[in-house]
C-alpha cells in the first residue's frame, strides 16, 4: 500500500532533473509523486515525461499564478492539496535524496508508528553537487524544545526536504506556520508538529540540501521580509515557552549576522525592540553583556 506523497513545489529548472532523478532511482517505488508548477516560466513538463514518461505514480499541474512569490507557504498548501497520503514529504526541486530513502521510510514507521514528523540527516551541497557542509547527525529522537533551543543557539541546520510529516499532524494543527517569504516558516512548523511525538531521526545516508546561488536561503534581497518574518518566529517561539529571552535575543542576532546587516544597522535594530516593547532595556543590556563576556 502507498502511504506516502512526494511533493514538490516546482519552480526551478535548472537542478530539477538531479532532483527527479533521485527520485526515480528509489529502491521502494511505493510513493506517489506530486509537482504543483507555481506559474514557472521554464516549463519542467518536458523534464517530467523523460524520466517518468506516462507513469501513473506522478501527478503534475501548473497554476495559474505565481503564488510562492508572495506567500510561499501557501504554495506548499496547495501541492500538499493535491494528495492523500497519510505521510507527505514536502521535498524541493533542486535537492537530492538517497535511493533508499523511501525504503528506510517505510521500515522505520513500522517501528515507530506513532510518530508524527520524522527525518534524515543532510548535508549542504553547492551548485556543483559538492558537499561544502557535512552536518553532524541528528539525534535518534528529541522533543519539539529541545529541537527548538538547538535551533536557536545555532547548535544544527534544518531545511524542509529532510522531513516528512502525517497528514493527520499537519491537519491537527492548522498547516504550515505562515511567514513572510517563509523565512523560519518551517522551523516554526516542525516546533508544532513535534509537540506530541517529538521529533524522530531515520539513520542512513542523508539528504542533500542545496544551498546555492538560486536558493532562497542564500538570498539576502528581502532583507525587511526576512527581518519581519525573524520576529514573528520569536514572537512564536515565546508562545511556546521553549526559550528564554537570552536565547530569543542570539537567535535574532544570529538572523542578522546571516541577513548581512551592517553593524550600525544591527545595534539600531535591537534598540529598536526595545520601542516596540518586544524586549526591555534590562534584557538588551543583559544580552549585550552575555555577548561581550563570551567574546572575550
Amino acid at each position: 500500500m502507498t502511504k506516502l506523497a512526494i511533493i514538490i513545489p516546482y519552480y526551478k529548472q535548472a537542478f530539477f532533473k538531479e532532483a527527479l532523478l533521485s527520485i526515480k532511482n528509489q529502491t521502494d517505488s511505493r510513493y506517489r509523486l506530486y509537482i504543483g508548477n507555481d506559474n514557472s516560466p521554464s516549463a519542467p513538463d518536458e523534464i517530467i515525461n523523460d524520466i517518468f514518461g506516462d507513469s501513473k505514480i506522478v501527478s503534475y499541474k501548473k497554476f495559474d499564478d505565481n503564488l510562492g512569490a508572495l506567500q510561499l507557504t501557501q504554495q506548499w498548501q496547495r501541492c500538499i492539496d493535491m494528495s492523500q497520503e497519510p505521510y507527505v514529504w514536502l521535498f524541493s526541486d533542486d535537492d537530492i535524496m538517497p535511493p533508499d530513502s523511501v525504503e528506510r521510510f517505510y521500515r522505520f514507521i513500522e517501528a515507530e508508528p506513532q510518530a508524527d514528523l520524522v527525518r534524515f540527516d543532510m548535508h549542504i551541497i553547492d551548485d556543483n553537487g559538492l558537499v561544502i557542509s557535512y552536518i553532524s547527525h541528528y539525534p535518534l529522537h528529541e522533543t519539539a524544545a529541545e529541537f527548538t533551543k538547538r535551533r536557536m543557539r545555532g547548535q544544527c541546520i534544518s531545511a524542509a526536504c529532510e522531513y516528512i510529516f502525517t497528514r493527520a499532524v499537519y491537519l491537527r494543527q492548522g498547516g504550515f506556520e505562515n511567514f513572510p517569504v517563509g523565512w523560519a516558516s518551517d522551523d516554526a512548523t516542525w516546533i508544532k508538529f513535534g509537540t506530541q511525538t517529538g521529533i524522530y531521526t531515520i539513520p542512513g545516508q542523508p539528504v542533500l540540501w542545496r544551498f546555492g546561488n538560486v536558493s532562497i536561503s542564500s538570498d539576502t534581497k528581502n532583507k525587511a521580509e526576512k527581518t519581519k518574518a525573524a520576529l514573528m518566529f520569536v514572537k512564536f517561539v515565546r508562545d511556546t515557552g521553549y526559550a528564554d529571552k537570552q536565547l530569543q535575543l542570539y537567535w535574532l542576532f544570529l538572523q542578522l549576522r546571516v541577513l548581512k546587516y551592517p553593524i550600525a544597522l544591527r545595534v539600531k535594530f535591537f534598540f529598536n525592540l526595545i520601542s516596540i516593547k518586544m524586549f526591555s532595556f534590562i534584557d538588551i543590556v543583559k544580552f549585550a553583556g552575555n555577548l561581550i563576556v563570551k567574546s572575550i
